[in-house]
């Protein structure tokens, strides 16, 4: 069995989830594609729709967010990581809802305090506020430790 072209692997790659152009970009090019095999496979999959990173950072803050309870922040690192642009960041980190991802951390903060519940008050706090940080979260859900 052959190679598979660019545009074939790139589809391949695009099947379990989806990747933001320069994910894709770089997966390419360590396959060591031609580089006008790679942007003719991208700008393909562009037009089709198969690569919009728009959409891809607003599924991916969503996973984030729900699934793997980071702030705003973290994904925001993260999505700058992947390659996608600022502004499309920008627009998406403006999309969450602020109380959302404060439930978010109290139910991240409320998991944590059942296995530290042994610990002594002080030093759960830092604990939980070291946690917190980790994960992205603002200034907004440390405070509500506080109050808590």
């Amino acid at each position: 069995m052959g190679r598979l072209s660019a545009l074939a692997y790139a589809s391949f790659l695009l099947k379990n989830r989806l990747k933001s152009r320069f994910e894709l970009e770089r997966k390419l090019k360590e396959k060591k594609y031609l580089s006008e095999d790679i942007e003719s496979a991208l700008k393909q999959l562009q037009e089709v729709g198969a690569i919009d990173d728009q959409k891809f950072a607003k599924a991916y803050a969503n996973d984030k967010l729900k699934y793997s309870r980071r702030g705003k922040f973290r994904i925001s690192l993260e999505l700058l990581q992947k390659g996608v642009d600022k502004e499309i960041i920008n627009k998406t980190i403006k999309a969450i809802d602020n109380e959302v991802e404060l439930k978010i951390a109290e139910e991240l903060i409320q998991s944590k305090l059942r296995q530290w519940q042994h610990l002594d008050p002080l030093v759960r706090k830092r604990r939980l506020i070291a946690l917190l940080q980790r994960r992205g979260f603002g200034i907004e859900a440390i405070k509500k430790l506080d109050t808590n």
